[in-house]
């Protein structure tokens, strides 16, 4: 229903969301990996250009519309996604926290993670219960730490990993249906890539492939001044 009002509140182009760019731009400056917080701000960005979107589902004749999901379990399913999207918001709580200690140690603002955690628990837009309780030693104890890195800590890492397969069959499921996930899609790959040590990849946009760590530590010679690519 939503999707067919034209208004510039529901339609979300009223400039009000300083917070996920702020967010984005300081993860891409401090060269943090955070898409599952991108990926959420690109998706509402798209949202409001409803006019882009209906001219594009004009010009290819029809979008790829949502189908309905093959689940034999729908009980179990549902399970299962509740446990996806719980991997996904600890993915996300993992990338704004290591978007914070970076700017932290570049702008040497000595941040104290244990009064950030009760501003979260007293409420604001990026408070969950289950989640602050979890959190909650480890940011008391930050002194402690030489990383604020929740993929290092077992409470965070484990149900990462055990999410893992939860998150991976949502995301398998919505493809084949058509269906728009993008922030879990993005944890899915966030996780995969974030445990790898076989594939990286060339940050570069002209050489987008994986590489293998033979080609990087023994690369072939290049003539002066040119590039990879």
């Amino acid at each position: 229903m939503l999707a067919n009002i034209l208004d510039k509140v529901v339609q979300d182009i009223t400039g009000e969301e300083g917070t996920g760019v702020w967010s984005q731009q300081e993860a891409i400056d401090l060269h943090v990996p955070a898409p599952t917080l991108t990926s959420a701000h690109y998706f509402r960005i798209a949202s409001a250009y409803r006019g882009q979107r209906e001219q594009f589902h004009k010009t290819i004749g029809g979008g790829f519309e949502p189908q309905k999901l093959d689940v034999s379990d729908k009980a179990g399913f549902i399970e299962t996604l509740r446990i996806a999207v719980y991997t996904a918001c600890l993915a996300a709580y993992v990338q704004g926290i290591n978007v914070i200690e970076a700017a932290d140690k570049k702008y040497q603002w000595s941040i104290d993670y244990a009064v950030v955690w009760q501003i979260w628990r007293a409420g604001c837009i990026i408070q969950a219960d289950g989640i602050a309780e979890i959190i909650k030693p480890i940011m008391q104890a930050h002194h402690e730490r030489d990383s604020m890195n929740l993929l290092f800590e077992p409470a965070f890492a484990k149900p990462l990993k055990e999410g893992y397969a939860s998150l991976k069959k949502v995301v398998l499921a919505s493809a084949a249906a058509d269906h728009i996930v993008p922030s879990l899609s993005a944890s899915l790959e966030y996780i995969k890539y974030q445990s790898n040590l076989s594939v990286f990849f060339f940050p570069l946009p002209c050489c987008g492939g994986p590489l293998d760590q033979k080609k990087i530590n023994n690369p072939p010679p290049l003539p002066p001044n040119k590039g990879l690519c």
